[in-house]
């Protein structure tokens, strides 16, 4: 069983397996694929790939019998830990020879309609997160149906971002694309979507520090004949499959321990003579998708979408001969490779996983002098032991009871009320120690949350300083370069 932690220092990254076992990993992946699924079906499926006319990329770059490399996320702007992936499939691909392949996973719902912003106070009391909104009036909608804002509209997302950063001691890369207006050529280059305006500004930079992708929309892939006739196979066998799916997802719960229903997915259920499917039928009004139910012997709907675990698995089997993950995902592929395993009853192909953490570059506010353990302890000997705090008369009779206590001269239930009566009169002298404790706990916590948000991995990579992400992201391309 996988675990996975997110690194903790600034900078570091993780790769599952090491990449030196990458080449190993594909060259087993293709003789496995060649005799569970075939080549030819395999090059058909990325030769109708590479047809489809939103392709974003060179397609000189798609030979369909070389070796790919794939990656996905969805089109937000994301933090680096996630871009590293780009880089280093195009250090792999680079080894080997092969093609680094990024899925724009664009039929998943919008979930970030606005870039966090962290603000930096002079105290912890002040720091906070404000919200550049991004222009999504639809936040139910997939990707793929997000209309490109107007370009005045665009044009002035740097003039508000000035004020929620503040006085920051760098300049975020988003400076150089706005002031210098590489953004125009890519607002033209994207198709009228705001998701793919966010690839093109990726992009933008990727060329600029030396690797060539290529990308595709799964709203795309979905519609190729072979995604649907991936789907149907699925569907002329589905009261199977939902059987197999289910089982999966509730092993993975039983070995994680999980109580939740919707980790790492929810189950498929059964609606009167039909069954939930694992894929989503595109609807004509927002969120431009739903659940579809069917038997097994229905056509496809018109517009067809996969679920996650359909993306890897079609992905996986007929487009990749490795997949990478991020750490969810690498997770979650646990419940993937058993379906491999129980559905197609063949060996599921290896994956791998990679990420990082690349931090705003903040000076931490100081640590508070006492613990928040330290400051509860004192509350609670405030409470129950104020005697300790001072030297009153009746600090004195409490110690006395409480050698009568050990001793066993008086009753104990006479003696603990009597200490209650005292610690109550004690507590009276004690409540300005008692809010001077408070404060200094309200100030940990200030601290404690001030630092979370200065030291928060998830922020989108257009606040990140160049320098540090062009650094960051060329040592995953090595990292990649490296694996032999």
């Amino acid at each position: 069983m996988r675990k996975y932690h997110a690194p903790t220092c600034s900078g570091e990254m993780l790769f599952d397996p090491l990449p030196s076992q990458i080449p190993e990993d594909t060259l087993w992946n293709q003789q496995t694929l060649r005799q569970a699924i075939g080549e030819t079906i395999r090059s058909q499926a990325r030769s109708e790939l590479l047809a489809q006319n939103k392709i974003i990329g060179p397609r000189s770059l798609g030979n369909p019998q070389g070796i790919w490399l794939v990656g996905g996320h969805q089109p937000e702007i994301f933090h680096p830990g996630v871009w590293l992936k780009n880089f280093y499939l195009a250090g792999l691909a680079k080894r080997l020879g092969g093609l680094a392949v990024n899925l724009v996973v664009d039929t998943d719902t919008v979930k970030q309609p606005s870039l966090k912003i962290p603000f930096r106070g002079d105290s912890p009391k002040w720091t906070q997160i404000a919200e550049l909104p991004l222009g999504v009036s639809e936040t139910e909608s997939i990707w793929a149906k997000v209309p490109l804002p107007h370009r005045q509209e665009i044009e002035k997302w740097l003039e508000r971002a000035v004020p929620l950063w503040g006085d920051w001691a760098w300049s975020p890369i988003m400076v150089d694309l706005w002031n210098q207006q590489p953004w125009l050529e890519m607002y033209d280059l994207s198709q009228n979507n705001l998701g793919i305006f966010h690839v093109q500004l990726r992009r933008y930079f990727e060329k600029e520090w030396g690797i060539e992708t290529i990308e595709f929309p799964v709203s795309q892939l979905s519609q190729t004949p072979s995604f649907r006739k991936f789907a149907q196979g699925i569907l002329d066998e589905l009261p199977r499959f939902v059987t197999v799916y289910n089982q999966a997802i509730l092993h993975y719960r039983e070995r994680r321990k999980l109580r939740s229903r919707t980790h790492p997915a929810t189950l498929l259920i059964t609606k009167d003579d039909q069954f939930e499917t694992p894929f989503w039928q595109g609807t004509p009004q927002a969120p431009y998708r739903s659940r579809w139910f069917a038997k097994p012997n229905d056509p496809l709907p018109e517009v067809l979408y996969p679920r996650a675990f359909t993306l890897t698995l079609f992905v996986r089997l007929y487009l990749a001969d490795l997949f990478l993950h991020g750490l969810g995902g690498g997770l979650y592929d646990e419940v993937t490779d058993e379906i491999i395993s129980e559905f197609y009853r063949i060996p599921p192909p290896r994956y791998a996983v990679a990420t990082g953490t690349l931090r705003l570059p903040w000076e931490p506010f100081p640590r508070p002098a006492r613990s928040r353990a330290q400051l509860l302890a004192d509350l609670r000997k405030l409470d129950w032991n104020p005697e300790e705090w001072t030297q009153s008369p009746l600090s004195q009779q409490k110690w006395l009871l409480r050698e009568q206590a050990q001793k066993g001269s008086l009753d104990l239930k006479t003696i603990a009320r009597k200490i209650r009566r005292l610690n109550a009169e004690l507590s009276l002298d004690l409540q300005a120690l008692r809010q001077q404790k408070l404060g200094e706990l309200a100030e940990y916590e200030q601290w404690s949350c001030a630092n979370q948000i200065l030291q928060n991995r998830e922020y989108g990579w257009l606040l990140h300083p160049r320098d540090c992400l062009q650094a960051f992201c060329e040592k995953a391309f090595q990292q990649g370069m490296c694996a032999g």
